[in-house]
């Protein structure tokens, strides 16, 4: 399936992620830090789905 997603917010800043890691006392997946900085606050463009029974789903 290909999702065409749109901005709705500007990306993660890595001084954020960090941050968060040490108030938290964790450590994010690098994996995941990369997907923040790219893609922080997008929202698939069309929102409804059909789901494995056939059905449609919103998002």
């Amino acid at each position: 399936m290909n999702i065409k997603l749109e901005n709705t917010c500007k990306p993660a800043a890595i001084k954020e992620m960090q941050s968060l890691e040490q108030e938290w006392n964790i450590k994010l997946p690098d994996e995941y830090k990369e997907f923040l900085l790219k893609n922080n606050g997008e929202n698939p463009i069309v929102r409804r789905f059909k789901t494995l029974d056939g059905k449609h789903d919103l998002l």
